[in-house]
């Protein structure tokens, strides 16, 4: 059973075959179609192929969109309730996927480490190679940073913070402990959006920021209610405890705009021990909920 089924046109092979190394470096495993001629049972190995799979890759071209395979394999997913993570390698993103965020790789890039994550999060790695710890290392920049301020002069602290704060979203492997937080002392001076406190129906920016407001209260559970079906389990935790393990105590000025069909930026002020700084993450949407952060 491979982690990854790949689906692409034939006319992306080459870009097919280095998507699957890429992938296999990173410690999932991959099935793809490789063969030139199919026989008489491939439509019945490729069905079984992606209801074995738990997640199928979709290269989004425009001769992908034309292709019969394709089609079916998305279809087949769909079926099956596969998570599907398209890719924009050429063109638009396809109609049938338009609902689901994908990754732009237009210049022929491999796709970044926010769409491995994301992948990650939702079908899970155990055994994905690590990658560079970016939290210990904003640290130390931090640290670095901080004695070369002069005359009391603020901006590359702040810089450094805001790049500190962004990593924040690095610390998944703390989710495990974030059920038992009570972190946010006083509510943490957080600004719930009126009128949305139970209304998942509302835009996409409205319920990411009430997710972000609500992680910010320490509400977990409350904050998991705007979240995607796939992603309720660790989302909000993971959020928490990357804020927390940076030392953020308060959020304030939480605002969310949509980005997009599927995405919302929300900018707003963390309060730590170092000061308070401006912060911007990007929240990822499937159907209005929540279901991802940029780089976490």
């Amino acid at each position: 059973m491979a982690d990854i089924f790949i689906s692409y046109s034939r006319k992306d092979q080459a870009y097919a075959q280095k998507l699957a190394e890429d992938m296999r470096a990173r410690g999932f495993s991959v099935w793809i179609d490789d063969r030139i001629e199919h026989g008489n049972h491939w439509f019945d190995e490729i069905e079984q192929a992606i209801t074995d799979a738990r997640a199928i890759a979709v290269i989004m071209t425009p001769e992908a969109d034309k292709s019969e395979w394709v089609r079916k394999e998305i279809l087949l997913a769909k079926r099956d309730g596969k998570a599907i993570f398209p890719l924009l390698l050429e063109g638009r993103e396809f109609g049938m996927l338009i609902d689901i965020q994908f990754a732009d790789i237009r210049s022929g890039k491999l796709p970044p480490d926010s769409y491995y994550d994301h992948i990650n999060h939702v079908i899970g790695n155990p055994f994905q190679k690590a990658r560079p710890a970016p939290l210990q290392q904003v640290r130390r920049a931090v640290q670095n940073a901080i004695p070369s301020a002069k005359g009391g002069s603020r901006r590359g602290v702040i810089v450094v913070a805001g790049l500190l704060l962004a990593a924040a979203c690095a610390c998944a492997t703390l989710y495990a402990i974030a059920t038992e937080f009570d972190m946010f002392p006083n509510g943490g001076g957080f600004n719930v959006p009126q009128g949305n406190a139970n209304n998942i129906t509302a835009s996409g920016a409205a319920n990411a920021q009430a997710f972000l407001s609500l992680v910010g209260q320490g509400n977990i559970g409350g904050a998991s209610q705007y979240v995607c079906p796939q992603a309720q389990s660790y989302l909000a935790s993971n959020l928490t405890a990357g804020l927390v393990s940076l030392g953020v105590t308060a959020l304030s000025n939480v605002t969310c705009v949509d980005s997009g069909a599927n995405a919302a930026v929300c900018t707003y002020w963390a309060t730590g021990a170092a000061g308070t700084v401006t912060a911007q993450d990007t929240f990822y949407l499937e159907n209005g909920l929540v279901c991802g952060v940029a780089g976490m």
